[in-house]
């Protein structure tokens, strides 16, 4: 099984662990037709890895090896143009093989992140970073991932 795989599966399981508690909410994963957001007839936006939609807001796990500040800032262009009107709760992990692997990446993700609040508002996007090596330190992220779907 892939890591990514692994990764993914771990958070459908919270996520359907909050749905026997009687949650209404809907899962989409991996890229497909039902995971894009649509801009115009030939534009879309993948969510691609993770993403849940409850009510009152879109909680969604991006996995990075590499890059991803698309994968950031494609929500800023989605939500600015409204096209997404809920609330954004994003969660953003980086695979590294090294202590030091995406250092610039990450301040140049935290400068975005920094402009997309200022630009949005707090109340719009939310989104934390979240650099790993093993799978077992995603466990913590998890958890807050099921606090985010349980707050509603």
């Amino acid at each position: 099984m892939s890591e990514t795989k692994e990764l993914i599966d771990l958070f459908e399981n919270a996520t359907k662990e909050c749905t026997t508690k009687g949650l209404n909410l809907t899962i989409y994963r991996g890229m497909g037709k039902e995971n894009r957001k649509y801009v115009d007839t030939h534009a879309f936006f993948e969510f691609e890895d993770f993403r849940v939609e409850i009510s009152a807001k879109i909680i969604i796990v991006e996995l990075e090896s590499s890059g991803g500040e698309r994968n950031l800032t494609k929500y800023w262009y989605l939500i600015a143009h409204h096209h997404i009107s809920k609330p954004v709760r994003l969660f953003h992990l980086y695979r590294q093989r090294g202590k030091y692997e995406h250092a610039q990446t990450f301040l140049v993700w935290d400068f975005l992140y920094e402009k997309m609040v200022q630009k949005l508002g707090k109340e719009r996007i939310e989104a934390t970073l979240h650099p790993f090596r093993e799978i077992a330190e995603v466990q913590s992220v998890i958890e807050d991932f099921k606090n985010q779907i349980k707050d509603f």
